[in-house]
C-alpha cells in the first residue's frame, strides 16, 4: 500500500491584534485528499480553501483581538497543525 507524508510549509506564526490575513502552502502526494479545519472561531478559512488534493495553499484570516491577552489557535490540515498566536491589543 502506498503511503503518502503530507508537509505544512510553516508549524505556526504570530499575527498583530489587528485583523490579519495569511496562507499556509500544503505538500501532498498527487491525489491526495486534505481538508483544513481550525480549532477556535476567531480563525476563519477561506471557504476554496477547506479542501484540495495534492500540493494547495489554505488562505485564512483572523479577527481583530480586542483582549488584553496574547490567544493561540490552531489550524489543522492534513494531520498537521499550524499554530497561531495573536498578539493582544
Amino acid at each position: 500500500e502506498r503511503s503518502c507524508i503530507y508537509g505544512l510549509s510553516a508549524t505556526g506564526g504570530v499575527y498583530p491584534a489587528t485583523a490579519a490575513t495569511g496562507r499556509l502552502k500544503i505538500r501532498a502526494c498527487p491525489g491526495w485528499a486534505w481538508k483544513a479545519t481550525t480549532d477556535v472561531d476567531w480563525i476563519r478559512l477561506s471557504d476554496k480553501s477547506l479542501e484540495g488534493s495534492g500540493d494547495g495553499t489554505v488562505e485564512f484570516s483572523l479577527a481583530p483581538n480586542l483582549s488584553q491577552a496574547t490567544r493561540q489557535g490552531n489550524l489543522f490540515a492534513g494531520g498537521h497543525a499550524y499554530r497561531v498566536v495573536q498578539r493582544a491589543q
